[in-house]
């Protein structure tokens, strides 16, 4: 049996929940990209599924080894936490580019794919050739990333937060009430993601960081979903709509 500190079993439960909420979040979107045909609806809905994929293997770890003793590899944890993360961050840019650079989508998405195949090559590498070098295990349920892997998952976070910022300065340009919305949740959304991922990389977590971490990233899932998906009772809340 391994040792595992409250912390980490905490993180393990949260990363549990914050999963199946964020998938349930996806499966509304995916219904209603089925009924109304808005590919970005279906491409953010997977976007955000992607994104939160780092917390598939602490929700994996901790019912192994509350049941069976064991835990997750290197390998097999950057294997199920990491590998949609570049395709993650290609659907992002295809949709920001959807959004605000059609004639320059085929460019972007080109420059996206690019970088998408090496931030994959380095995740790869990591599973199938030698882990040690990107990734060290600190603890049972602790990993440091390093060089390369780190650098693509910087780029990454920068890339959400320069996009983020764009199509809220560009949503407030438009005379439609619902852009403008929309604009205001994308970027609470990108706001509560990265300082998540902040707080997560940068400071040593406590129960109390912990909580906040895992409740800025579900609310960004939530602020996704009300910003694309844009139910009638956030219509009806914001926008006075009957």
């Amino acid at each position: 049996m391994v040792y595992v500190s409250d912390l980490e079993i905490m993180s393990g439960i949260s990363s549990i929940f914050g999963t199946l909420f964020t998938f349930i979040l996806g499966a509304i979107m995916i219904r209603k990209y089925i009924r109304y045909r808005e590919r970005t609806l279906l491409l953010m809905s997977l976007t955000m599924m992607f994104v939160g994929q780092p917390w598939w293997p602490y929700a994996i770890d901790v019912i192994l080894i509350l049941t069976t003793g064991e835990y997750l590899s290197i390998q097999q944890h950057v294997l199920i936490g990491h590998t949609l993360q570049p395709f993650a961050i290609l659907l992002w840019m295809f949709v920001m580019s959807e959004l605000l650079w059609k004639n320059k989508q085929k460019l972007i998405t080109i420059i996206t794919a690019i970088f998408s195949t090496i931030y994959e090559t380095v995740v790869l590498y990591t599973i199938f050739i030698d882990p040690s070098r990107f990734v060290i295990e600190e603890s049972t349920l602790d990993y440091t990333y390093l060089s390369l892997f780190l650098l693509c998952q910087l780029i990454s976070l920068i890339v959400v937060i320069i996009t983020g910022i764009l199509f809220f300065l560009g949503s407030r340009k438009s005379p439609q009430p619902d852009i403008r919305l929309k604009g205001i949740l994308f970027i609470i959304s990108v706001l509560s993601y990265t300082t998540a991922a902040i707080i997560d990389s940068a400071l040593t977590l406590t129960l109390i960081l912990l909580f906040i971490v895992r409740i800025l990233l579900v609310s960004s899932s939530i602020e996704i979903y009300m910003a694309f998906a844009m139910p009638k009772w956030v219509r009806k809340l914001f926008l006075k709509e009957e």
